[in-house]
């Protein structure tokens, strides 16, 4: 039992009545007894013994009658339907070699890729999936200079690309149910952005003019952390017990995203805090961009302290 009508029999329906998903007057009763008809002359050819009209009692199309909805429309068992042709996954591996002190590496596989400005991707591993494990689509493509592919191929390897800004793929498919048109896509995302960085340091930095590369060695050395940084506001729970306390804290994130208007600490307003505006930031990878370092006033010495920025 595989063959379009069966697969997708609604949709048989659906592309053959006019009145989709609004009450079935009596104007279009036959549009969608036509509807009916065709379905079930196929389903005849798959299903022995299939009645071949649902013509019903006067006023009715199968078991729709006049002011139902056509998307109610099933006139034989649910168990005869298997859903339509569609795209479960599309993922991509994304692959870069060694830039300035960023070491070469990849990320994946997943729909989206977060990835380091100033890295360039030179390798995407495409990946997809079906819902229909027993057949193939009728044609499948992806953009990007890919191309149309073999329908039976699941992976392909993009290789080599240059990529160093936000990049979609599209992968545009027809289903199994031709020569009823089923078309199906689904994309997967490269997204690059700088990081975040927050940690302890006994050292004032907002003097230091080599900063950038001071918290690069402090993400190394384990007192500070990483993250891409997609917006401003964050929470962070900081540890001013570790290195030689006592210990300032300190929040460094891209000027782009504006100063932090409010800050909590504990859940209190907090507003005993310095900034300033490192320019040319480097991420390690040779990539500059302006940044805010936040440092409070106070230095600590316990754990567990938790700092908001909004």
């Amino acid at each position: 039992m595989g063959g379009p009508i069966i697969r997708h029999a609604r949709q048989i329906i659906y592309d053959n009545t006019a009145a989709i998903g609004v009450p079935v007057g009596e104007a279009n009763v036959p549009k969608v007894q036509t509807a009916v008809d065709i379905l079930a002359q196929r389903l005849q050819a798959q299903v022995p013994n299939a009645p071949l009209s649902y013509a019903g009692e006067a006023g009715k199309v199968g078991r729709v009658n006049v002011g139902e909805t056509a998307m109610e429309l099933v006139p034989f068992s649910e168990l005869l339907i298997i859903p339509a042709h569609d795209l479960v996954t599309f993922t991509n591996t994304s692959h870069w070699a060694l830039t300035g002190v960023e070491p070469a590496g990849s990320i994946g596989p997943s729909s989206t890729n977060y990835i380091l400005s100033g890295l360039t991707v030179n390798r995407v591993e495409l990946a997809w999936s079906y819902n229909h494990t027993d057949g193939s689509p009728h044609s499948q493509l992806i953009d990007n200079g890919v191309g149309a592919l073999a329908v039976a191929l699941r992976a392909y390897d993009h290789n080599p690309v240059a990529y160093a800004g936000n990049t979609t793929y599209i992968l545009t498919a027809e289903g199994d149910e031709f020569p009823l048109v089923n078309a199906i896509s689904q994309n997967t995302y490269l997204r690059f952005f700088n990081r975040r960085y927050w940690g302890v340091d006994t050292n004032d930095l907002l003097i230091d003019v080599a900063a950038d590369a001071t918290i690069r060695g402090l993400v190394t050395g384990g007192t500070f952390s990483q993250e891409f940084c997609t917006a401003r506001a964050v929470s962070k729970t900081f540890d001013a017990s570790i290195g030689a306390p006592p210990n300032y804290l300190y929040f460094a994130y891209p000027t782009s995203f504006g100063i932090t208007p409010q800050t909590y600490m504990g859940g209190f307003a907090f507003a005993d805090w310095s900034s300033t505006t490192f320019v040319n930031f480097d991420n390690g990878t040779g990539f500059t961009e302006d940044y805010y370092i936040i440092r409070t006033n106070p230095q600590y010495n316990g754990a567990g302290i938790v700092w908001q920025l909004t």
